[in-house]
């Protein structure tokens, strides 16, 4: 989820259709079965978890052999082709075994669950992803979910002043620029509720997004940011109700840009003010055990 859409994209049906995900990720994973210089390849995300709606993409992730980087590239790109038929972006993460092996990624502790279930589910081709994404066992999962919030943080400001910045630029050619670019600053939310659970468990019993956000707001640790979560939520609908008239023919371009643009600013704000929160319920956190272990 998250994407937000232009009204030309709207009113011309180029929104993807439910329907066509499974079809999508289905022809990239064959597509990258079909030619060994693919070692591993995954599908993970809102797809994976059978949990997609029309503003989802379809992420991945892949590993070819070392010398056949660009050929990999070319083989992807046809994958994309065929998903952009669709309306759907197809996001394939490429690393070659030795980048892989050699630690050139951000994978941590967490993905070994997810790497078992996605194979058990047909998610995966190929070996296991265990045998090229090496270092894991480098840092905790409190540790690693901590650095992506870290990094999360930065790139909503980046955002934020992004936004604040494209006074003079179309609105429209700004969401197509954004949906290009894969950012999708109403998918934040739900990505600080699993990285919170994360680092408060250690585990994530279910990543769908309901389950997350059931288990995030019964949990007193995460009250302070219960209001924002709310707020983004209750944002999430109302575009998506923008949407449907958009559709149904009742409502017109400036009257849709001046709403959207009103929303992506209240979320762009809501995410910063989210991600800052959340760092320091985690530095409390630290503070209170690092006293208690004084103590």
């Amino acid at each position: 989820m998250g994407f937000l859409y232009t009204h030309q994209q709207v009113c011309r049906g180029e929104v993807p259709s439910l329907h066509d995900f499974p079809r999508v990720y289905k022809h990239a994973l064959r597509m990258l079965g079909d030619h060994s210089i693919f070692v591993t390849a995954y599908v993970y995300g809102s797809v994976a978890m059978g949990d997609w709606s029309t503003r989802s993409d379809v992420d991945m992730v892949a590993v070819c052999k070392t010398k056949m980087k660009n050929q990999a590239k070319r083989i992807i790109w046809q994958a994309q082709e065929y998903a952009k038929r669709f309306h759907i972006i197809l996001k394939i993460k490429l690393f070659t075994v030795r980048a892989a092996r050699a630690g050139d990624h951000s994978f941590g502790p967490s993905y070994k669950p997810l790497w078992s279930w996605l194979a058990r589910n047909g998610m995966l081709i190929g070996a296991s992803p265990f045998l090229f994404f090496w270092g894991l066992n480098e840092k905790s999962v409190q540790e690693e979910m901590k650095e992506k919030l870290e990094r999360n943080l930065e790139k909503a400001r980046w955002q934020q002043q992004f936004f604040t910045h494209s006074v003079g630029t179309r609105f429209d050619r700004l969401l197509r620029r954004w949906s290009f670019s894969c950012m999708r600053p109403m998918h934040v939310s739900i990505g600080v509720m699993r990285k919170l659970l994360w680092w408060k468990y250690g585990l994530l019993e279910s990543d769908r997004h309901e389950d997350v956000l059931k288990q995030f707001l019964t949990d007193l640790d995460f009250l302070p940011l219960w209001q924002h979560v709310k707020r983004i939520e209750t944002l999430n609908r109302a575009y998506d109700a923008l949407v449907s008239q958009v559709r149904r023919g009742n409502m017109d371009k400036e009257k849709y840009n001046k709403i959207v643009h009103t929303i992506l600013k209240e979320t762009l704000r809501l995410n910063v003010e989210m991600l800052e929160t959340a760092i320091e319920i985690i530095h409390q956190q630290e503070s209170c055990q690092q006293s208690s272990q004084v103590a």
